[in-house]
């Protein structure tokens, strides 16, 4: 009985309730459906390399070509094997069923080849330089002359030995490509880097330049004021003298205007600097007094700057410092002159406390 005709009785047995007898029958219908399965498989993988093998001893290959036939049943013959034994390994019984029918085509054309020879009645001499003749014309692509009287082995190992020295050459060179790739790939960080390297340095000098230019524009205002300048790559000094200060109010305005509108011009060509204003005094009255009276000249300042200007009061920060730092000696006139002072300070950085 076929498979769907032991279902059809084993469901029978069941609604008759004799369920040792449908048991029985399930192990036969799970025989039966996997046989057919392994039949199907088999079908897919055996059946046109069996049907070659039969077609090639039909047209008697075997006389000719019987080492390569046998080699492609030998291989038919493991593949079913292997399906008997694991049916679900079908990758390596696709493999090899593939090399069995290339066998199938090789004896095929190997006989063909003899039969062809027998009837033009070729001798084994011309089957020698044929051979010889394709061997050559492999030798030639590669550039190699090979001898042929020491026998074809002879000239296809110089062949063989040919090509895998190419085939070194070409991993060598493989390799160096690949380290000339990354190489240049490296050249190309540095390269890079030295772009925005050279570009920082561009700009820096740009800033430098700048920073010089305009402090030699500051010598220029100042040039006839009591007043010095101090220099350096990070901050420019505007240290004023010739300021009239009343003991009885903080800052004289008719003595200061004409400096402040100088300092003025000068922080103009800051705009995006912070300024300190720094001021002291001589060491008359206490430590306190004086701390207080230069915080008052330096508000002062800072207040006229702002409305010269009409800048952000955030830009500019006054600091009374007294008597401390004194550049002169206060037991002299011309000393407490000196001391009695207020700096304006540019520092090249926008942020300068």
């Amino acid at each position: 009985r076929d498979a769907y005709q032991l279902l059809k009785d084993a469901a029978k047995e069941l609604e008759d309730g004799d369920f040792d007898y449908a048991k029985e029958e399930s192990i036969l219908i799970e025989k039966s459906f996997r046989n057919v399965e392994l039949a199907a498989i088999k079908e897919k993988y055996l059946s046109a390399v069996k049907d070659s093998i039969n077609f090639a001893d039909e047209q008697d290959v075997d006389d000719d070509a019987p080492i390569t036939l046998m080699k492609a049943k030998n291989l038919i013959l493991g593949t079913e094997n292997l399906l008997n034994s694991d049916r679900y390994n079908t990758k390596k019984a696709k493999e090899l069923s593939e090399k069995s029918m290339y066998e199938v085509s090789h004896a095929f054309y190997i006989s063909d080849f003899i039969k062809k020879m027998e009837i033009r009645d070729e001798s084994w001499e011309n089957l020698i330089l044929q051979f010889e003749n394709e061997l050559g014309i492999i030798a030639e692509v590669l550039y190699l002359k090979v001898p042929f009287n020491r026998g074809t082995e002879y000239a296809s190992n110089l062949i063989i030995q040919e090509i895998s020295e190419l085939q070194n050459n070409n991993s060598r060179l493989n390799n160096e490509n690949y380290n000339m790739i990354r190489n240049i790939s490296a050249l190309r960080d540095i390269n890079d880097s030295l772009e925005s390297n050279f570009s920082s340095l561009q700009k820096k000098m740009i800033s430098i330049k700048s920073w010089i230019t305009n402090y030699e524009t500051i010598k220029k205002i100042f040039f006839s004021e009591d007043s010095d300048l101090i220099f350096d790559i990070d901050s420019i000094i505007i240290r004023l003298y010739d300021i009239n200060f009343n003991p009885k109010i903080s800052l004289s305005d008719t003595t200061t205007l004409r400096l402040l509108l100088k300092v003025k011009r000068s922080l103009n060509l800051y705009p995006d600097n912070k300024f300190l204003i720094l001021s002291y005094t001589d060491s008359y009255g206490n430590d306190e007094t004086n701390r207080e009276l230069s915080q008052e000249r330096a508000d002062t300042i800072k207040s006229r700057l702002i409305n010269l200007m009409t800048i952000d009061p955030e830009t500019i920060v006054g600091i009374g410092r007294g008597e401390t730092y004194p550049i002169e000696d206060n037991r002299t006139k011309e000393g407490r002159k000196k001391n009695k002072r207020i700096e304006i300070v540019i520092k090249k950085n926008v942020s300068i406390l």
